[in-house]
C-alpha cells in the first residue's frame, strides 16, 4: 500500500472532497503521509479566480518531481494547461475525485490514470479535518450560466445527492460526536431540481435529527432563493438552523447584472435580503461583489456600493474581475486593471466598515455558542454563535464540541471577543 500526500483549495465543497479523498484512501489500506515521506501527491485544485488559478499553476509546478495526482476543477476546465504544466500526472476530474483509491492503486502498477467523466457518488467514508463539524456536499453543478464563472466548466450541470444518503450521513456523524453541519455546493438553492426533491425538505429531514446539533446552509445564488421566498424563510425558521445567509449580489447594476447573466435584478436582491432582515433580525448576511466587471461605468460602480449600503451586509467578499479562460466574459474588453484596483480598494473599505458597525450591535449581548475550535492563545476557544459569527474567548477545553453561554465584549472585523457568563 502507499503512502500518500493531500492538499486541497478552495469553496467548502472542494473541503468536503478533500475529506471523502483521504478517507478513501485510508479504507483502502494507503497511508496518509507527509509530502516528505508520500510517494504520491494528491492536490484538489481550485480555479475560481485568476489569482486561485496562478496558485494552481504554481503548486503543480513545485509537486511536478513526484508521482502527482491532480483532481478537482482545473482537470476538467483546463486539461491542456495541466498537460503542460505535469505530462506525467494521473487527472481526476471533479466528479472523479472520489475514485482516487483506484487511481492510486493503478498508478501502483504503472498507469498514468486520467479519469474525467465518472459519474457524481456520494461518499461512503470521509476524514473530518474538524471532528466535531461534517461537511456534506450536497450537489455538483448549477442550474446558471454566468458568464463568468470558470467553475460552471469543471462542474457543469446540476447533479444533486439523494436526501435520504446524505441524512445517513449527517445521523452517522452526529453519532461519532460531530455538532456542526455544513450543506454546501456550488449552489444550494437549486439543490433537488433535477430530482424532485428541494433544499427545504432536506433541511427539514436534517433538522428532524434528534441531537443538539447546527446546520449551515451554504451559498445560494440570489434567483433560486427569490423564486422560492416563501420556503426559504420558513425554512430557518428551525432553531436548529443557523440564521446565516450567503447570497453573492456580484453587482448593484441591472445592466452588469444583465451581461453576467446573474437572473435576479438589484431591487428583488435587496428585497429578498430585508424580508429575511424583517423575519431574523439576528440574521447574518454574507454576500460577495466583483468590481471591474468589463463595462462597469462609475454609476454601475456605485451601484455596486449602494446595494451593499442597503442590506447592511455582515460580510462581503470583494474580488476584482479577471478573466477565466473559456468563459464568455473573457472574449470582452477588459477596463483598465489600475480603475479595477481603485474600485475594489473602495468597496473593501466600505465592507470593513459595515461589517464592524454591525459586529458592534452585539458588544454586550448574551450569546449561545458552539465551540468547536481551539484559539491561537493558551486557554483559547473558538465557536460560533446562532448567527454563525465567530465568537473567541477563554475557557476550559472541556467545552470542546458543546454549547455555552457567553456575553459579548468587544466587537472586530472577523470575530467577536468575549466571556463566559
Amino acid at each position: 500500500m502507499a503512502r500518500v500526500y493531500v492538499e486541497g483549495y478552495g469553496c467548502s465543497a472542494n473541503m468536503a472532497h478533500e475529506e471523502a479523498m483521504k478517507g478513501a484512501l485510508i479504507k483502502r489500506g494507503h497511508e496518509l503521509s507527509s509530502l516528505g515521506n508520500a510517494e504520491y501527491a494528491v492536490i484538489n485544485t481550485c480555479i475560481v479566480k485568476a489569482a486561485t488559478e496562478s496558485q494552481m499553476k504554481k503548486r503543480i509546478r513545485e509537486l511536478s518531481g513526484k508521482k502527482l495526482i491532480i483532481a478537482g476543477c482545473m482537470p476538467k476546465a483546463q486539461e491542456g494547461v495541466v498537460r503542460s504544466l505535469a505530462p506525467n500526472a494521473s487527472l481526476l476530474g471533479s466528479f472523479s475525485s472520489f475514485f482516487i483509491a483506484d487511481a492510486v492503486s493503478r498508478m501502483e502498477k504503472g498507469e498514468c490514470v486520467s479519469l474525467m467523466d465518472r459519474q457524481a457518488v456520494y461518499p461512503e467514508e470521509k476524514l473530518r479535518t474538524n471532528k466535531f463539524i461534517n461537511v456534506c456536499e450536497i450537489s455538483h453543478g448549477c442550474v446558471d450560466s454566468c458568464s463568468y464563472c470558470a467553475t460552471k466548466l469543471a462542474k457543469g450541470h446540476l447533479k444533486s445527492f439523494p436526501s435520504l444518503k446524505i441524512t445517513k450521513d449527517v445521523n452517522d456523524s452526529l453519532k461519532s460526536g460531530c455538532k456542526e453541519i455544513w450543506l454546501a455546493s456550488q449552489d444550494n438553492a437549486c439543490f433537488g431540481q433535477d430530482s424532485g426533491e428541494s433544499l427545504a425538505s432536506l433541511v427539514d429531514s436534517v433538522c428532524s435529527i434528534n441531537g443538539d446539533f447546527r446546520v449551515r446552509v451554504g451559498m445560494m445564488t440570489p434567483s433560486g432563493v427569490i423564486k422560492n421566498i416563501d420556503g426559504m424563510l420558513e425554512m430557518f425558521n428551525n432553531k436548529k438552523v443557523y440564521k446565516f445567509l450567503h447570497v453573492p449580489v456580484q453587482s448593484g447594476s441591472n445592466r452588469i447584472l444583465s451581461e453576467m447573466k446573474r437572473m435576479y435584478t438589484r431591487e428583488e436582491f435587496v428585497s429578498m435580503v430585508m424580508e429575511f432582515r424583517k423575519k431574523y433580525p439576528e440574521i447574518n448576511v454574507w454576500t460577495d461583489v466583483i468590481t471591474g466587471y468589463p463595462g462597469e461605468t462609475d454609476e454601475d460602480f456605485e451601484e455596486t456600493l449602494d446595494v451593499l449600503k442597503a442590506i447592511s451586509a455582515d460580510y462581503a467578499h470583494v474580488s476584482r474581475f479577471s478573466p477565466m479562460k473559456g468563459t464568455l466574459a473573457s472574449r470582452l474588453v477588459q477596463l483598465d486593471s489600475g480603475e479595477s484596483r481603485e474600485r475594489s480598494r473602495i468597496a473593501t473599505r466600505l465592507c470593513e466598515a459595515l461589517t464592524f458597525e454591525q459586529n458592534s450591535k452585539s458588544v454586550g449581548e448574551k450569546s449561545r455558542v458552539l465551540v468547536t475550535e481551539r484559539g491561537r492563545e493558551e486557554n483559547q476557544l473558538m465557536g460560533k454563535n446562532e448567527s454563525y459569527k465567530q465568537v473567541v474567548f477563554e475557557g476550559p477545553q472541556e467545552l470542546m464540541g458543546a454549547f455555552c453561554n457567553v456575553r459579548i465584549t468587544e466587537a472586530g472585523l472577523s470575530h467577536l471577543k468575549a466571556e463566559l457568563i
